[in-house]
């Protein structure tokens, strides 16, 4: 019977991407209905402090809408806690530095900090298959006086992960995410709607070294951004993941 349930919840969790997209796509009404293009380098480390303790750093590189330049600089770490083998607790820490974008007026750069707690639970579908829930909550602070002092965010993301057979093309996995974003308090960057942005993601992974691997995938962004021209986005990532 749990094989069995365990068989349908990569059904359940495609139907709920459908539902999710049916109403983050009606809730966001573009401005212009064709997409800007962009593109995301990033850089994963997990590093493994104890059995139960890891410490989790990131870095991003972003363009601007339409490669115009570069656009943002994401800097986050955080520690994580296995409270069980499959949940994790988190607390962490990120900087947001932000180029030609109309939030930085009347400076060229504005910067954000944000405080994040974070909560995962990881169910194993196969021995080759995973599905993953994160829960984030993130306190944000602002430099720009076009937004409010403060915020507070959810996130929400559900993912798919499977590996295959690396004799195809050298492929190790291929990754689906579905995220979203809820604007709780300070909600003047999302022109006071609480839905603020849903990113779907795909991607296929393939091993680079023994502790390492490079992800290329691609996003679909949809959000609420009174400071955009248009609220859709195609969005190209490079990801490269070490493991410590």
């Amino acid at each position: 019977m749990k094989k069995n349930v365990q068989q349908l919840i990569p059904i359940y969790c495609f139907l709920f991407l459908l539902l999710i997209n049916f109403l983050t796509s009606h809730a966001a009404v573009a401005q212009d209905q064709n997409p800007s293009l962009s593109a995301w380098i990033y850089l994963d480390n997990t590093h493994a402090l104890n059995d139960v303790w890891s410490l989790e750093t990131d870095i991003h590189l972003r363009t601007s809408d339409d490669f115009a330049g570069l656009g943002n600089l994401l800097l986050r770490g955080w520690v994580d806690f296995a409270m069980q083998e499959t949940v994790l607790v988190g607390l962490g820490y990120a900087y947001l530095g932000s180029w030609n974008d109309d939030v930085a007026w009347p400076n060229d750069y504005y910067t954000e900090n944000r405080i994040f707690t974070q909560l995962q639970y990881k169910i194993d579908v196969s021995e080759s298959s995973r599905i993953s829930q994160r829960v984030r909550f993130e306190q944000r602070f602002f430099d720009t006086a076009l937004l409010p002092p403060a915020s507070f965010r959810s996130r929400y993301s559900l993912n798919w992960k499977r590996h295959v057979d690396q004799n195809l093309l050298g492929l190790d996995y291929v990754f689906l995410e579905n995220e979203v974003f809820v604007n709780l308090k300070g909600r003047k960057l999302s022109g006071g709607k609480y839905f603020e942005q849903n990113r779907v993601y795909g991607g296929l992974g393939f091993p680079i070294f023994s502790e390492g691997e490079i992800e290329l995938g691609s996003y679909y962004e949809i959000q609420n951004d009174v400071f955009k021209q248009t609220n859709q986005s195609i969005i190209f990532q490079v990801r490269l993941k070490t493991t410590l």
